[in-house]
C-alpha cells in the first residue's frame, strides 16, 4: 500500500471503519514505514487529547445569527456587484 493511501485512511483505521483486509494492509505498512507510523501516532495522540474535551452546547440563537450574517454578506456582495442575482 502506498503512503498516500495509508495517510488518507488513517482516520478510518483509528475509527475501526475499514475492512479486515484494509486494516491488515495498513498495519503492515505502518510496521515498515517510519514516516507513516509517525503520522499515525500523531493522529492517535490528537484523537486521545480531543476525547477528553467536554462537549459544548452552542446557544440556541447561534444558527439564526449565522444565517443573518450570511444573508447580510450575500446582500452586500450583490450590492457591490460581486454576485449576479
Amino acid at each position: 500500500m502506498k503512503c498516500e493511501t495509508v495517510l488518507e485512511k488513517l482516520s478510518l483505521y483509528l475509527d475501526k471503519e475499514l475492512t479486515h483486509t484494509e486494516r491488515e494492509a495498513i498495519e503492515e505498512h505502518l510496521n515498515e514505514c517510519a514516516d507513516c507510523y509517525a503520522e499515525f501516532m500523531a493522529l492517535k495522540d490528537l484523537v486521545e487529547q480531543l476525547s477528553v474535551l467536554k462537549e459544548v452546547t452552542p446557544p440556541a440563537s447561534l444558527r439564526r445569527e449565522i444565517y443573518q450574517q450570511v444573508a447580510s454578506e450575500v446582500k452586500k456582495q450583490a450590492t457591490l456587484g460581486g454576485i449576479d442575482c
